[in-house]
């Protein structure tokens, strides 16, 4: 993967522009795909192996899809200092002004933005979770903990305000035993169905040994942390093959689709397009993916699609 190094040099991020997730968290649903679920979050497991249940006694709900940016700057910051610079993990608590978070997830500096930021990080405390997962750290024993153990103002610096933040003890192993995977920066642009689809399907190919993903409206309510119906599901699955097929067709020059009339002298809906660069139409393991999202015709109504699943092709633009 290319790294990527911001405006202003390397010292403007601390990371060199490498980014990391939990492989697990990109896989099961961890988090809900929208903002405001008060709903419990339980893995369906036929087999009994697995056990995952996320819940959340706040009345605006638990951390959603978004909401991982912030899980992202933790399990890097984790990484830099485990792994590279070899720190003891005893009492890890991690320290970031309020300014160089948001620029970290993309956010700009207003005073909005502070009262969001805020509000994520309430959600990530507020996130119960009881899972197995993954067997390496949890030994298949179930586990209880917090998203994020605790969030505090860090006032140290008067003029740089901040904030002090207490990984769990089960991210802080998942690190440390190198349980992650990393993606691509663009992808945190991303939100909503086009995450989801981009982080599953990231975690499905994290050892390189095939490059297809099969991903069917049920399996993506299971793994996205959806609360949407079947039928729901595959009309947004459907939607989103016609935006990446629609600009395909648009960058290669033949006609745009979805431009006739409608009926009753309606004006044409306007259509989204999906930023698709050219040097990103040849899929890898590392930052790319082929999917195939109807392994059988009939899934999702459609003929089989081969889509190149990478952060900038499903980046959506108008």
């Amino acid at each position: 993967m290319t790294d990527e190094t911001p405006p202003g040099g390397a010292t403007a991020d601390p990371h060199g522009g490498h980014r990391y997730e939990a492989a697990v968290m990109l896989e099961f649903p961890f988090l809900a795909l929208a903002e405001g679920r008060t709903e419990d979050i339980r893995f369906p497991d036929k087999s009994g192996d697995i056990t995952l249940l996320v819940t959340t006694e706040r009345t605006k709900g638990m951390a959603f899809v978004s909401d991982v940016n912030i899980l992202i700057w933790v399990i890097t910051e984790l990484r830099d200092r485990i792994r590279v610079r070899h720190e003891p993990r005893r009492d890890i608590v991690l320290s970031i002004t309020r300014s160089k978070l948001l620029r970290y997830i993309g956010k700009g500096p207003g005073g909005a933005q502070h009262e969001d930021l805020a509000s994520t990080l309430e959600r990530l405390c507020a996130t119960r979770v009881e899972t197995n997962l993954p067997f390496e750290v949890t030994g298949r024993k179930v586990l209880t903990f917090w998203l994020l153990e605790r969030c505090e103002p860090d006032d140290t610096d008067p003029t740089e305000p901040g904030w002090a933040i207490t990984p769990p003890d089960w991210l802080i192993d998942v690190v440390e035993q190198d349980l992650i995977v990393r993606i691509h920066p663009d992808s945190m642009k991303l939100h909503g169905i086009p995450r989801c689809v981009y982080r599953y399907a990231r975690a499905r190919v994290r050892d390189a040994l095939f490059s297809f993903v099969d991903l069917d409206p049920a399996r993506a309510i299971d793994r996205f942390g959806s609360t949407a119906s079947v039928p729901t599901m595959r009309d947004k699955l459907r939607r989103l093959v016609g935006d990446l097929e629609r600009t395909k067709a648009l960058r290669s020059g033949k006609a745009a689709l979805g431009d006739a009339k409608l009926s009753g002298g309606a004006k044409p809906r306007k259509e989204r397009q999906v930023i698709i660069p050219d040097y990103l139409v040849t899929p890898s393991a590392t930052d790319g993916v082929t999917l195939s999202l109807a392994p059988e015709a009939s899934t999702l109504g459609l003929t089989t699609h081969e889509l190149n699943v990478k952060p900038q092709g499903l980046l959506q633009g108008t």
